[in-house]
């Protein structure tokens, strides 16, 4: 089983983003938490943030950093 990716978008442009796979990326207030059972591993605030996306297995393979498809 392929566990969701998110596109977390920068205000400040591409170079920016970030992609992290999480099967439960959460917004708790205005932040963007990655946890697992220890707690939290990333928190990213929301007023830095564009968007969030969800990618799909498929939507992957049109991401610009997601390589070469085997």
């Amino acid at each position: 089983m392929t566990k969701p990716a998110y596109l977390v978008r920068d205000l400040g442009g591409q170079s920016g983003d970030i992609r992290i796979t999480d099967p439960a990326l959460t917004l708790e207030g205005a932040w963007a938490v990655s946890a697992d059972n220890s707690g939290p591993i990333m928190v990213i605030p929301a007023e830095l943030t564009a968007s969030i996306e969800r990618l799909d297995p498929d939507d992957a393979l049109h991401q610009p950093d997601a390589g070469p498809s085997s």
